[in-house]
Order: C-alpha cells, then sequence, then structure tokens
C-alpha cells in the first residue's frame, strides 16, 4: 500500500508540475498621457498615469489598440530544446517600437512605423536569428500610436523559412512543449498501469 501511494504522489507532482507549460499572450494598453521616449519604452510605460486595460490573446492579428495608445505586448512560453527564432512585427506605431527578450533590449524603432498590411513593406520590424535556450522565456514588445488605429500583427519562424502567425497554438508546436492536455491523459494511463502492476504483486 505504500508503494501505491509512492507512485500516486509521484505521478500527481507530474501532472501538476507539466500544467504550466502551455504558452501565454496578453497585450496590456494606456492612453498616452505623458512623453514618449522611443530611446526608452519600457520607461516610457510606466511613466504614464493612465488606466490599464489587459487582454489575453490566443493570437496576435490585426489587433487594433486604438488611437493615442502605449501598448505592451507579452509572451510567455517554454523551449523544451535550444532553438533560434525570428520575429517579424507588423505595427501601427507612430512612435516606434522596441524587442526585448528575457529583460533584454535586441531591437528599437524610432520611427514611424506603418507597415499597410504588407510583410514586405520596410517598415515591418525585423527581430531575427534569437537564440532560445531550452527552459521559460519572456518576449515583451513595446510600441505606441499617435493618431490613428490601424491594426498589428506579428509572425515566426523557428526554422528560418516556415513563418507562423503569432498565436499560442503555433508557439507551443514549434517549441515542442507537450500539451499539459495530453500530459494527464499519460499520466492518468500510467496510473491505471501501475495500480494493476501492484495488485498483481500482492
Amino acid at each position: 500500500m505504500i508503494k501505491a501511494k509512492l507512485i500516486l504522489s509521484a505521478i500527481a507532482t507530474l501532472i501538476l508540475s507539466t500544467t504550466v507549460n502551455a504558452s501565454l499572450i496578453s497585450i496590456d494598453s494606456r492612453s498616452v498621457v505623458n512623453t514618449i521616449d522611443n530611446t526608452d519604452f519600457a520607461t516610457s510605460w510606466t511613466d504614464q498615469a493612465s488606466t490599464i486595460t489587459h487582454t489575453d490573446l490566443d493570437i496576435f492579428n490585426r489587433y487594433r489598440s486604438g488611437s493615442h495608445t502605449i501598448n505592451l505586448l507579452t509572451i510567455d512560453f517554454n523551449m523544451a530544446s535550444t532553438g533560434s527564432w525570428g520575429f517579424d512585427l507588423g505595427l501601427d506605431a507612430g512612435y516606434g517600437a522596441a524587442f526585448y527578450l528575457d529583460n533584454n533590449l535586441v531591437s528599437n524603432r524610432t520611427d514611424d512605423l506603418w507597415w499597410s498590411y504588407n510583410w514586405n513593406h520596410s517598415d515591418v520590424m525585423h527581430v531575427l536569428d534569437n537564440t532560445l535556450a531550452s527552459g521559460n522565456h519572456t518576449i515583451e514588445i513595446y510600441w505606441a500610436e499617435k493618431c490613428c488605429n490601424g491594426a498589428s500583427s506579428a509572425k515566426f519562424t523557428a526554422d528560418g523559412s516556415n513563418w507562423l502567425a503569432l498565436s499560442t497554438e503555433n508557439i507551443d508546436a514549434a517549441s515542442s512543449v507537450p500539451e499539459p492536455g495530453s500530459i494527464a491523459l499519460l499520466c492518468i494511463g500510467l496510473v491505471g498501469f501501475s495500480l494493476s502492476r501492484i495488485k498483481k504483486s500482492n
């Protein structure tokens, strides 16, 4: 009986530890009420005194954040193994934009960006060849818009050639992290198998 309890405890721990692996995409937006320093978007974000609106997303595609806003897109995900990823950002960003990987500034644009829904446009922000080690990562994308409310999108590549829409489903598939539901089913099967073995041995 003690052996059965130990096995069940170990499997329960495995289930709980693997249910946090799915990626998360969220966007926070707030009105621009103070000066934007487009060389330091992180500070400009915290300097605004306006209310923050938070939205969780399944996909970042043709998203309209509104005029006179500063925005923060956050992507949290887990890499099963090391890889090199690239990102293309099509933004409506009159003040420019910045891309942070694990709290490190990777790329910054200070010009007026409008991609015109064309991935070949010169205003598309390219952030390529980002080496991602196995484990957890956070990407933060800041941008601020002046007058208009054009839609913004992003896509990424995990192999340098095939581009995918920035969605939780695509990120999970590319990072090769098993879905929690699949892991839970596997663990339930292991519980049944272990219990049957224990009964036979008693």
